[in-house]
C-alpha cells in the first residue's frame, strides 16, 4: 500500500513519510524540489480506507490517492471538508504572513547595500539590482502591489530560502522599469542576466508555480504591458515544471514563453544564467529577437 501512496504522490514531490495519516485537517509538508520550504499541503480524509487530497503549491499540481481505487475525485462531503480545511488553514496563514511582514520590514531596514562581490553575485556574473544584505546573505523582497511580505535569502553557497510563513503568491521583486514589454523570470540570477542583457524590466516569481499568479497580477496592473514569461528549462525534472507552469502563466495572461535550448553537453544547465555563461550574451539576445521586434 505504502509503494501505491508514494506512486501516486511521486508526481507532486510529496514523500508519503512525512505524512500522519492519523492526522485531520490541513497538513504543510516539504516537497522533492523545495525540501526547507513545506509548500506540500495534504488533507487525509479517511484513515480507513486511505484517501488522501494533495496539492504541491510551488507547481500547482494536486490530486487524490484512494485506497480503494474506486474514484480519484473527493466526494460531496470530502469536498466540504477540503473546504473547511483550507478556509481554516487561509486564516492562519493571513495572521502568520501579517507577522512576518513586519519582520522582513524590519530586517530590510537594518541590512545593508548588497556587496557587488558577494560570491553568488561573482559566481552568476550578475550585479546587485535594489537588494540588501545581512551578514552573509542577500537579501531579496518579495512585493505584492508595492507592500512588502517577506524576504528570501541568498546565502554564499547559493542555498535560497524564504522567511517561514511568509506570503510568496502574486509576490514579486522588480529590476528595472514596467515597459511596453515586461518579462517574467524565476530566480534572481536569471531575472539580473535577463535586464542587463536585454535592458528590459523582469520581475522575479521566486517559482515556477508563482509565475502565473506574478503574471496575473502584473497584467492587471500594467494592462498595456506585453508580458514574455522568461522560462526555465527543467528538462530533467518529470514534466518540465519550468516550461509547463511558464506557459499557463502565459495563457493567462495572452504572453509569450521563451525558455533557453541547450546542447547535450550542457547536463546540468536550466535556466537564462546557464545561458548566458555557456553560450554568451549574444547568443542569449539572439532568442529574444522575437521580443524585441514588439519593443517600442
Amino acid at each position: 500500500m505504502r509503494r501505491d501512496i508514494s506512486t501516486s504522490l511521486l508526481q507532486a514531490g510529496i514523500d508519503v513519510d512525512l505524512i500522519d495519516i492519523h492526522r485531520s485537517g490541513f497538513q504543510r509538508v516539504p516537497t522533492d524540489d523545495k525540501p526547507r520550504s513545506r509548500n506540500g499541503a495534504v488533507i487525509v480524509l479517511s484513515a480507513r480506507p486511505l484517501r488522501i487530497w494533495f496539492e504541491n503549491h510551488a507547481t500547482g499540481i494536486r490530486g487524490m490517492y484512494n485506497e480503494g481505487g474506486d474514484s480519484n475525485l473527493p466526494s460531496k462531503a470530502e469536498f466540504q471538508r477540503i473546504i473547511r480545511a483550507r478556509q481554516q488553514a487561509k486564516a492562519e496563514r493571513e495572521a502568520s504572513q501579517a507577522e512576518v511582514a513586519a519582520r522582513a520590514e524590519a530586517l530590510w531596514r537594518s541590512a545593508k547595500r548588497a556587496d557587488p562581490d558577494h560570491p553568488y553575485l561573482v559566481r552568476k556574473q550578475v550585479g546587485a539590482h535594489s537588494i540588501r544584505q545581512i551578514d552573509d546573505d542577500l537579501l531579496i523582497p518579495l512585493r505584492f502591489a508595492g507592500r512588502m511580505c517577506s524576504l528570501q535569502t541568498i546565502e554564499p553557497d547559493g542555498s535560497k530560502r524564504f522567511l517561514y510563513g511568509g506570503r510568496v503568491s502574486g509576490c514579486n521583486h522588480g529590476i528595472g522599469v514596467p515597459a511596453n514589454t515586461l518579462l517574467i523570470a524565476e530566480g534572481y540570477a536569471t531575472a539580473a542576466t535577463l535586464h542587463e542583457v536585454l535592458e528590459l524590466g523582469v520581475a522575479i516569481a521566486f517559482n515556477a508555480g508563482n509565475l502565473r499568479p506574478v503574471a496575473v497580477e502584473l497584467h492587471r496592473r500594467y494592462p498595456q504591458s506585453r508580458i514574455v514569461i522568461a522560462a526555465d528549462n527543467d528538462r530533467y525534472t518529470p514534466n518540465n515544471p519550468g516550461v509547463r507552469c511558464a506557459t499557463e502563466a502565459a495563457a493567462a495572461v495572452g504572453g509569450v514563453v521563451v525558455a533557453p535550448n541547450f546542447s547535450m553537453a550542457a547536463l546540468r544547465e536550466t535556466d537564462w544564467n546557464d545561458y548566458r555563461i555557456r553560450y554568451g550574451a549574444a547568443a542569449l539576445k539572439a532568442c529574444f529577437s522575437e521580443v524585441y521586434a514588439h519593443v517600442g
